[in-house]
This record gives structure tokens, C-alpha cells and sequence, in this order.
């Protein structure tokens, strides 16, 4: 018998104002998932780095760069918070 085949939704959306509260300029960081954390990485290359292998991967967000295997979609409304982000994610894998 095979393993499941296990697929991935990285919600990536949000103001990201609690991690920037205590920036200078909030309004000049970059977007939320392409903060870097304490190392150095992008937390959406942790959170892609964290997807099991071989199933589909879906980030809910704004425009950033991916790697190709990467399928990126929006919630609609954008910013409608993240249970339309996951239901925009899950159709986007087409289980929705």
C-alpha cells in the first residue's frame, strides 16, 4: 500500500502588522511572507520548505516570486481574511 498523497496550502496574506509594529516604517517593509526571519529566509521559503513532498502546493497571497512548482492564488475579496484564503486555496486544488 502507498503513502497518502499529502497537499499543501501556505496562507500567505495579512498585514503582518503585529511582526512590523515596532519597525520605523512599517509602510516600507516588504509584504508578510517575504519578511525575513532571524537567518535570513523568506517565512514563505520556511513555509514551502515545511510542505510534504510529491503533493500540490498552493500559496494564498499577494504577487511574489515562487519557485515553479508553486501554484499562487488570491482569496476574493483580497485581505477577506483566512478562512476565504483556505477555501480559495482548496479550490485551487480542486477539492472546492
Amino acid at each position: 500500500m502507498s503513502a497518502p498523497v499529502v497537499h499543501t496550502v501556505v496562507v500567505a496574506g495579512g498585514a503582518g502588522r503585529r511582526l512590523t509594529a515596532s519597525a520605523p516604517d512599517p509602510a516600507t517593509l516588504p509584504p508578510k511572507p517575504l519578511l525575513s526571519d532571524g537567518a535570513g529566509r523568506r517565512l514563505i521559503d520556511r513555509a514551502l520548505a515545511a510542505a510534504p513532498r510529491g503533493g500540490s502546493v498552493v500559496v494564498v497571497g499577494p504577487p511574489m516570486p515562487l519557485p515553479p512548482h508553486v501554484h499562487r492564488v488570491r482569496e476574493d475579496p483580497p485581505l477577506s481574511g483566512p478562512a476565504a484564503a483556505l477555501a480559495a486555496g482548496v479550490a485551487a486544488l480542486g477539492g472546492g
